[in-house]
This record gives C-alpha cells, structure tokens and sequence, in this order.
C-alpha cells in the first residue's frame, strides 16, 4: 500500500515540476522504497519463524503426552490460549510445562490451561519448578480432594509466609500429605499446622512433618496404647478413632495432645511425648508439638493470593 500510494504522488509530479518528480524517484529508489521493501521482508521472515516455533511446539506437545490427532486439537488451542495471557517465555516452554502437568494430573481442557499458568507463575514468581509444583498440587488433589487451582493456591500462600525458607515446601507436601490425610486434616489445616509449627522456631518444616508420620505409625503399630493409659485416656477408643479417619480421628489426635500438653509430670510428658513423636520430640520439644496440634490459621484454599500473584506478572 505504501508502494502503490507514493506511485500515485510521483505520478501526479509529473508535468508540474520536472525537478520536483525527479526528486521524489531518487527518494524513492535511495531510501523509501529499500525501507519499506527491508521492514515488509523482515516482518515476513519474523512471521515465518513464529510460525515455525509453534509448530515445533506443537510436536513437542504431542510426543510428550503422546496425544492423539483429535486431543491435539483441544490442546493446540490451549497452547494458544496460554501465550495470548502472557504466560511462559516462548511456545517451546509452554509446551513442556503443559505437558509436565497433563501428564502428571490428567486434566484437560480449561483446567489444564489454568494449572499450566499457575505452575508457570509460581515458577517465575518463586522459583518452583514445574514438575515440582505440579508433583505437589497433585498430592494434594489426590489426598485431600481439592482443586489444582486450590492445590497451587495454598502452595503460593506457603512460600509467601516462609514455610519454603529451606527450599523443601514442596518435598514436604509430596511426603507429609498422606499423614495429615489419614489423621483426619485437610489442606488448609496442613498448611496451618505447619506455620504454627514453625512460629516456635522449628527450623525446618519437615520436622513438623515428621511428627506427624510419626504419631501415626505409632498408633498404628500399637507402641502408643501404653502412653494412651498413663495419660488416662481409652486405648481401645482411641485407635478405632484413628481407624475410622476424618473428624474422629483428628479429635483423637487433639484429646491426646492436650493431655500430654496438661501432663504435669514433666519427665513422664517427656517419656510419653517421645514415645509418640520418636526424636521429634527431642528435636521440636514441647512448645512446638502443643503449636503443631493447632490447626487454625490464615491458610485458605479459596483465598486469592496466586491470583494477585498472576496479576503482577
């Protein structure tokens, strides 16, 4: 268009000013014409290299998922999607990122597109691996039946109140997550066990983690019915509670850490506290089990943190 509108200028030139016409085909032929000739091949060539990349995208996502034509379709718009928002450095890691998370939770269509911007914000954000995140959001989704939004939610609300402040949030929530299930506590519980924890100066929340796992093989192995007696409490209820899981087993837990809280022997509190913890009492001590027990807190799942998070980015 460029082209064809300075044709018609230098055309309607002609007759009125030789000089002036002539002017405007050298213009033309030493710069104008070159400029716009240079700006539309590189544009063209930049168009080309774009289009390249997605494609490679494209075959990176379907070997990796090993997807099948049709699924590819769905999941080529979903790429789309995901680079419109500005999410990922190029096509090539949105590929591999939403890969890693499809394969790793199953999910498809619109909860794929915003599981793979999450992961890509909490990796830009906190410097969390995709697979890593994931493997953990996933945990979870499996053991505590909420949402990946809700997963990758409490995960950004962890590491913005120090629980990552040894780089193992993560590898605490892939291992721990089961054991808090079984003891009957949810997500947010979890996270709030664990902040409190950690407010008594537990260094370390894999600590608080492993005292969980702790308490519950104890039970379950029977080494705690005569710690259950000397604090007076029904052995027998007590393990058929843990048994049960869900709301019983989480006020068994609570009924037995506050008599060992009230305990007013401190060596026999000592004896039972490391008969049920092992050497997580020795590590943690006192105050920090009695802060472990307590699952309230700011931790919610449904809060907005990662979404203020995204909004920044």
């Amino acid at each position: 268009k460029n082209l064809r509108d300075f044709s018609v200028e230098a055309g309607q030139a002609e007759g009125k000013a030789f000089n002036l016409k002539e002017g405007l085909v050298k213009l033309a032929k030493g710069f104008a014409i070159g400029a716009v000739i240079k700006k539309t091949a590189d544009a063209i060539v930049g168009c080309v290299k774009t289009a390249d990349e997605l494609n490679q995208s494209y075959n990176t996502l379907q070997t990796q998922t090993n997807a099948t034509d049709a699924e590819m379709a769905g999941l080529e718009q979903s790429l789309k999607n995901i680079y419109a928002n500005n999410y990922g450095e190029s096509f090539e890691d949105i590929a591999t990122s939403m890969a890693e998370v499809k394969n790793q939770t199953g999910l498809a269509g619109e909860e794929l597109e915003k599981a793979t911007e999450n992961a890509i914000a909490l990796r830009d954000t906190f410097e969390f691996e995709v697979a890593e995140s994931t493997r953990a959001a996933d945990m979870m989704m499996k053991q505590f039946g909420i949402t990946s939004d809700e997963a990758y939610n409490l995960i950004a609300q962890g590491a913005q109140n120090g629980l990552n402040k040894n780089d193992n949030l993560l590898d605490s929530i892939n291992e721990y997550s089961v054991h808090f299930q079984q003891l009957g506590f949810d997500a947010d519980e979890m996270f709030n066990m664990f902040s409190n924890g950690a407010q008594t100066g537990v260094f370390d929340i894999d600590k608080l983690g492993d005292a969980v796992k702790e308490f519950g093989i104890r039970v379950k192995d029977g080494t705690a019915d005569d710690a259950f007696a000397e604090l007076g409490l029904n052995a027998g209820q007590l393990k058929q509670a843990f048994a049960e899981g869900g709301e019983s087993a989480k006020e068994a837990f609570t009924q037995v850490n506050q008599a060992i809280a009230e305990c007013d022997d401190k060596v026999l509190q000592n004896q039972i506290g490391v008969t049920m913890y092992g050497t997580m009492w020795e590590d943690m001590g006192v105050e920090a089990v009695k802060a472990l027990a307590d699952t309230n807190g700011e931790f919610d799942k449904t809060a907005d943190n990662l979404e203020k998070i995204k909004e920044k980015l």
